[in-house]
């Protein structure tokens, strides 16, 4: 039970850490801080205020690597972050994430609550009625 366990919590720490692996991918590695300083500033935005918009938001320092002080990386910052559930403000209009989620969860739940207390239901009335011929099956094959 304890080796089970293990494993199990295991695999629930390497899932979370691929998952935030692959949102750094997502978010980081695939747009430059330039393009995402002059698409929250404007594109007519001056070189001064999108570099100091960039240093504000922290994407001056290295995405992976840094020699000097390894801890203080985009990706060990990310990982920081998300752990600690502080997810920061929107870069488009510098709104707290964890505000845009309470905002949205009325309307999520609205939906995925009622659908759920549905699909319940109709997914144990629907294994009820397959379970007998499920069983005969088993029976007659062996």
């Amino acid at each position: 039970m304890t080796a089970w366990l293990v494993r199990r919590l295991a695999w629930g720490v390497a899932t979370v850490l691929g998952v935030l692996g692959f949102l750094f991918v997502l978010f980081f590695a695939t747009a430059e801080p330039e393009d995402i300083a002059k698409r929250a500033l404007g594109e007519k935005a001056p070189p001064e205020a999108v570099a100091q918009w960039i240093a504000n938001h922290g994407y001056d320092k290295p995405r992976l690597w840094n020699p000097a002080a390894p801890a203080d990386t985009m990706l060990v910052e990310h990982f920081r972050r998300m752990l600690s559930f502080d997810f920061g403000r929107s870069d488009a209009d510098d709104v707290p994430i964890a505000q845009r989620l309470r905002e949205g969860a009325g309307a999520s739940l609205s939906l995925t609550v009622p659908l759920f207390l549905l699909g319940v239901p109709l997914a144990l009335g629907v294994s009820l009625l397959v379970a007998p011929g499920v069983a005969t099956y088993l029976r007659e094959r062996h």
